[in-house]
């Protein structure tokens, strides 16, 4: 695995999210372009469960297939395919769901609803088709799909304008077309087995890593929302409005990271399968350095931006914004060098660990914000920011910890191998 390769792949899977992003934030501008407060708020409550779904149903399957799995071993097709049922699986049962609720809720919400009904088979999909190409070391691919998201969507955006004028409905179906057409894409170049069989295969053969990595995922959502409540209660809005301001450009930076870990884990695994458990250390110190460098010159470029131009971009948020960017930037670095050693533990499997690591991790970040909410949103913010770093050395010693038992279990296989070569 030459280094220019993992940069090629990073880039790729990079772009990949990019482009879905895109996808999803055209749907919301369009949304918010031709529906009423109401109407648009409706909609933003849906999509959000929409989201919360899908990202529960990737950690089941895509991650645990990421995490669980040998992309090498002669299996790979039968997981792929496995997979791939329970993503298919769990998006008809959401649909569903969904289906049922458009039948009670008020008309606000029911269009919604009955849109993403439609969505959730194909879109739970189309982003597990995603991520089996860069389990497959093809990113490339899982690029080419959202690209045709995107593409297809603002086609029959733009077209449903023309013919039906700006309403609601219009930008919700564009995006479940773009949808399709991408899962139809990834469809044809896979050419999986779908069955409920398989995918009920798939929930029994990895229940124990599906609770952890489902886990996992919820904290770090409830972790990353239950911030902005602390400071909500103890700073008030207008300290909710500063701090969000700088996720704004923050949440770039993560739309960057996120994209770049499941690459990670799959280059990091042919890593270790060449040098041994113990060169994961060198793989999380390269990968914490670089991230941990692109927040600091993220935060460095913010302070170094004109207050004209950062009040015509956040509005009045701007003013409390400027003030916080050292803190927030320096918590930055802290959360992508913890984010390293997670992924570590990912690449070695060691999804329990993973799970465990994250209720210190969260428990320090969240006391630090509010104890020091009581001295106002800087204090606040300090807390945080020295809870933050706080799981550095705990993050390590986790990881320590799995490279020694994956050490454990390697020595063991290999004298397995070497008692069956004797006899």
């Amino acid at each position: 695995m030459s280094r220019s390769d993992s940069v090629r792949r990073a880039l790729l899977g990079f772009g990949s999210q990019g482009f879905n992003a895109a996808s999803n934030l055209l749907v919301s501008v369009g949304v918010a372009h031709a529906a009423s407060a109401a109407s648009f708020g409706a909609f933003s409550l849906v999509y959000l469960t929409a989201q919360t779904v899908l990202v529960v149903v990737r950690a089941a399957t895509s991650l645990a297939l990421l995490v669980t799995t040998d992309a090498n071993a002669p299996e790979r097709r039968n997981w792929i395919n496995q997979s791939l049922s329970a993503s298919a699986l769990a998006g008809m049962l959401f649909g569903i769901g969904f289906a049922a609720a458009g039948l009670l809720l008020s008309d606000e919400s029911r269009i919604a609803c009955f849109v993403m009904a439609a969505a959730m088979p194909v879109w739970l999909l189309q982003d597990a088709i995603a991520y089996v190409a860069i389990y497959l070391g093809r990113p490339g691919q899982a690029l080419v799909t959202n690209v045709i998201w995107l593409g297809f969507q603002a086609m029959f955006m733009v077209s449903g304008w023309i013919f039906f004028s700006s309403r609601p409905w219009v930008a919700q179906v564009a995006w479940v077309c773009g949808v399709v057409c991408a899962a139809a894409y990834g469809v044809l170049w896979l050419s999986p087995r779908l069955s409920v069989a398989a995918g009920s295969a798939w929930l029994n053969s990895r229940f124990r890593a599906i609770v952890d990595l489902v886990g996992d995922n919820f904290l770090q959502q409830v972790g990353q929302q239950s911030l902005s409540y602390i400071l909500g209660v103890g700073v008030g809005l207008a300290g909710v409005a500063a701090y969000r301001a700088t996720q704004v450009p923050f949440g770039l930076l993560r739309t960057v990271t996120q994209g770049i870990v499941p690459v990670s884990i799959v280059d990091g695994k042919r890593w270790v399968s060449t040098r041994g458990p113990a060169s994961i250390y060198r793989f999380v110190f390269m990968w914490a350095i670089c991230a941990g460098i692109g927040a600091a010159v993220l935060g460095a470029l913010l302070l170094c931006v004109p207050d004209h131009y950062g009040a015509s971009i956040l509005g009045a948020a701007w003013s409390g914004a400027r003030g916080i960017v050292p803190l927030v930037t320096i918590s930055m670095v802290g959360v992508n060098v913890n984010l390293a050693a997670l992924v570590g533990l990912r690449i070695l499997g060691a999804t329990r660990a993973t799970l465990l690591l994250r209720f210190p991790n969260i428990s320090l970040q969240l006391v630090g914000a509010g104890v020091g909410a009581f001295g106002g949103l800087h204090w606040a913010l300090g807390g945080y920011l020295i809870g933050v770093w706080l799981c550095v050395p705990i993050s390590a010693y986790f990881l320590r910890g799995a490279v020694v038992a994956a050490k454990s279990d390697n020595a063991g296989a290999s004298a397995v191998a070497a008692s069956g070569h004797s006899a």
